[in-house]
């Protein structure tokens, strides 16, 4: 059975403190510990050093919203032999809603280009930039994707999500695209908790021809 990662108590304290978002000694304290229960300098996994590295990067004053788009990003390469990534990305949630209150800079925006996963009935895809919105836990998609299908049949294409979120359910993550160029051609986006993505699932019209697909969706982050 994969070892569970146990919290240190959450502080009742604010996690910063003055306009110069200086961490309380009492959050500064919840990291250490953090680092020093995930083995600290002396951890031997690579798992244990990633999460070390985690616990670390919050216990200095630096530049926090940097710092959390670098952990969101760490916590997808995270290695699974143990069951850390789910509690640590409920950490993460914690420090990101101290960090981006509205009162304290807002949602979080941004640009990112989605990879594709070309599951079922396409032969070639391509991804363009899109834009995404995070307010609390909910992230809202929207961009383009051009598809070649082979056959007039069930048709999947896997996207990959701009934050990262282990999705339990299918209906954590729901949306939909259409083509401007073909009568009615609609998909629906569904989570795909197998693989913790977005997934596009529609009719082709097939025979090889592009299908340009305007799409949004929403999901949580968990």
């Amino acid at each position: 059975m994969a070892e569970k990662l146990s919290l240190p108590d959450l502080p009742a304290s604010p996690m910063f403190i003055g306009d110069e978002r200086i961490m309380t000694i009492e959050w500064q304290e919840f990291f250490r510990l953090l680092f020093k229960r995930v083995g600290g300098i002396d951890a031997l996994t690579n798992t244990d050093i990633s999460l070390s590295q985690v616990s670390e990067m919050f216990s200095t004053s630096v530049d926090y919203s940097k710092r959390i788009n670098k952990l969101e990003k760490q916590l997808q390469m995270l290695f699974t032999t143990k069951s850390y990534s789910k509690e640590i990305q409920e950490l993460l949630n914690i420090v990101a809603f101290e960090v981006y209150k509205p009162s304290e800079g807002g949602p979080i925006s941004g640009v990112y280009t989605p990879a594709l996963t070309n599951v079922s009935n396409i032969s070639a895809s391509t991804s363009f930039p899109a834009q995404y919105l995070r307010v609390g836990k909910a992230v809202t998609v929207s961009g383009l994707v051009v598809i070649t299908p082979i056959n007039t049949v069930a048709t999947l294409l896997g996207v990959s999500l701009p934050i990262h979120s282990r999705l339990d359910n299918a209906y954590e993550c729901v949306g939909v695209a259409f083509t401007p160029g073909t009568s009615s051609l609609g998909a629906a986006i569904v989570g795909d908790p197998a693989n913790n993505r977005a997934e596009m699932q529609w009719i082709a019209s097939g025979g090889f021809v592009d299908e340009p697909m305007y799409y949004t969706f929403t999901y949580l982050v968990l």
